[in-house]
């Protein structure tokens, strides 16, 4: 966690794995901090559980989606 003493997950390094349908070679750092659901509802979607949110997300990752 970010600050685990508050569990806390704002600046929280995290690698996301895959396979060909992932596009690899990246590191995306937003400038603002973004919901760390918005990581699990995009890897939901790719997974094809189709959700419109997940917890306090606010919109799926386009890096991760795109090949």
């Amino acid at each position: 966690m970010g600050n685990a003493d508050v569990h806390d997950h704002v600046n929280l390094p995290m690698l996301v794995a895959g396979g060909p349908t992932r596009k690899g070679g990246q590191h995306i750092r937003y400038k603002d901090p973004a919901p760390l659901a918005n990581v699990h509802l995009t890897l939901l979607d790719k997974a094809g559980v189709r959700v419109d949110n997940f917890a306090d997300s606010k919109g799926k990752v386009p890096e991760i989606l795109s090949l």
